[in-house]
């Protein structure tokens, strides 16, 4: 239990850390590998599901000489016709239990959540094409690990 507690505070500390200096896709090769790790993070913390496993299982089986890219799409049927060299990831039933968690905690907290250029409630939508804003959001939170509880 506290092992799995650790690895998602690392996980979202790592997140928050990318999210902060700015990820945006850019051309320098370096830049590139380190959005690729962020967006990774994010979506092993959110518990995205991939053809490589969920959650943790993708975040291990990035293959930065391999994959240019991760993109995010809202289901499996999504998933079809990317290169080799990109991997896909779509929200699992776990997604939709911490998003759900995460709009009873802006609820129960009362958080404002617009600075993050998102409206309550958050969607799976935002989940997907806002990750950068849901990321920020949830690293700004008190109670992270219950949010983010396996």
């Amino acid at each position: 239990m506290a092992k799995k507690k650790a690895i998602t505070l690392i996980v979202a500390l790592a997140l928050c850390v990318g999210c902060f200096a700015g990820c945006t896709p850019v051309e320098d090769p370096e830049e590139v590998r380190i959005t690729l790790s962020w967006k990774t993070s994010y979506a092993s913390m959110m518990q995205f599901d991939s053809f490589a496993g969920t959650g943790m299982r993708l975040s291990a089986s990035i293959d930065h000489e391999r994959y240019t890219d991760l993109v995010l799409v809202m289901s499996k049927a999504e998933s079809a016709g990317y290169d080799e060299n990109v991997m896909v990831a779509w929200p699992s039933e776990k997604t939709e239990e911490i998003l759900h968690r995460l709009n009873q905690y802006v609820t129960l907290e009362n958080k404002d959540v617009t600075y993050n250029n998102l409206t309550y409630p958050i969607t799976m939508s935002d989940v997907v094409e806002n990750w950068q804003d849901v990321g920020n959001l949830i690293g700004r939170m008190d109670n992270i690990y219950e949010i983010l509880k396996p």
